[in-house]
């Protein structure tokens, strides 16, 4: 199997700007301002794992999207040190969004 181990560097500020384009046509576009967690419980790949390629990873973790949430209201709090770590509850969020507004 191919590892795609093509080294190329992420620029936080495209991202970002992707990000917010994404959410501007869901939220002013679509109107869709909110949604509903529904099937909070998920499936995750472990971080030991995640990224090996030559092997199916060796088990599987379990996450909440509830869970997650609860992290955001910290990251805005005024005077709050937001944790990079913090981005690892948060993508699953915008991927349990994405399916739900996508599909």
């Amino acid at each position: 199997m191919a590892t795609g181990k093509q080294t190329r560097t992420i620029e936080l500020a495209m991202l970002r700007r992707a990000v917010d384009a994404l959410f501007d046509h869901v939220m002013i576009a679509r109107g869709i301002n909110e949604v509903v967690i529904d099937q909070p419980m998920y499936w995750s790949i472990l971080p030991h794992d995640s990224r090996k390629m030559d092997e199916p990873p060796s088990e599987l973790g379990v996450g909440n999207l509830n869970d997650d949430l609860d992290f955001v209201p910290s990251v805005l709090k005024t005077g709050a040190s937001p944790v990079s770590l913090t981005l690892t509850e948060v993508a699953p969020l915008l991927t349990y969004v994405g399916e739900v507004v996508g599909g």
